[in-house]
């Protein structure tokens, strides 16, 4: 007795899964190369990662934080101090350089009561200001030496020059 079945050659380049399923064979290959190439990305991203996260561990940061004052803020000031607007605080810029004060590292803006903080690397940095208008400051540049876990405050006068 003859099957009816007739094969073609089209399903000759059928896979069986299991028992079950019949997946094409370039479309099981296909596949089976996606999976692979989702394992090796998957394991280089965590690999990444890992050593990302020694990176940041391996030594801790410190910290230099402080406070900008600026003033007078009127050319006419009376006994009572005028306080100083936040947007004036918008304008102003703590700079930190390397130690040989050529390559600026970071630029900190300030907060709107002239605070600033960031996390450094062990090291001696420079900091200045950004010398706004006729802005001057006898606390900056000054160095600064930054250890690990240890905060570093440099609180910063600038002079606006208004009188």
């Amino acid at each position: 007795m003859r099957s009816s079945f007739k094969q073609t050659r089209d399903q000759t380049n059928w896979k069986i899964i299991g028992n079950i399923t019949k997946i094409p064979a370039a479309r099981y290959n296909f596949v089976d190369m996606n999976m692979k190439a989702g394992i090796i990305l998957t394991l280089v991203l965590s690999l990444l990662i890992l050593c990302g996260a020694c990176a940041k561990t391996g030594q801790p940061n410190g910290i230099l934080e402080g406070k900008v004052s600026i003033g007078p803020i009127t050319p006419v000031q009376g006994v009572t101090p005028v306080p100083t607007p936040p947007e004036v605080y918008a304008t102003r810029k703590v700079l930190v350089y390397d130690s040989h004060h050529s390559k600026l590292l970071d630029t900190l803006s300030l907060d709107n009561s002239g605070y600033y903080r960031i996390e450094l690397r062990p090291g001696t940095y420079i900091v200045d200001i950004n010398h706004a208008g006729a802005d001057r400051s006898f606390d900056v540049p000054k160095s600064v030496e930054i250890e690990a876990g240890i905060p570093v405050v440099l609180n910063i006068s600038i002079d606006t020059g208004s009188r």
